[in-house]
């Protein structure tokens, strides 16, 4: 059974390592939604990011986890950077409730 916590994990070790494979099996997990028509769509979407993200970046990819809102720890950004430049290679929203994890990608 996967966790949320695992799951997290996944993601992560996924945009770190440029491997979404890694995360598809963690994506049809009843736990997980997405902002997208269906998880199929997310994956792909994520799958061109990656891969995008891959190209632009110099480096590994470090992760620094920020909150929009400080009142609100529910909803997380994952900002996923390389060692040159400022702005975030990978962004992923991550909205916790419950038993459950709902994630976004927001575009480059």
């Amino acid at each position: 059974m996967n966790s949320i916590e695992n799951i997290k994990e996944a993601l992560i070790k996924a945009s770190v390592k440029s491997r979404p494979s890694y995360f598809k099996p963690f994506l049809s997990s009843d736990k997980v939604t997405t902002d997208f028509p269906d998880k199929e769509t997310f994956y792909k979407f994520f799958k061109y990011i990656l891969s995008t993200s891959r190209k632009m970046s110099e480096g590994e990819l470090l992760l620094k986890i920020k909150l929009p809102d400080p009142e609100n720890k529910n909803v997380q950004q994952y900002k996923f950077y390389d060692s040159v430049h400022i702005h975030s290679r990978l962004t992923i929203i991550v909205v916790e409730s419950n038993d459950s994890i709902n994630l976004d990608i927001l575009p480059f």
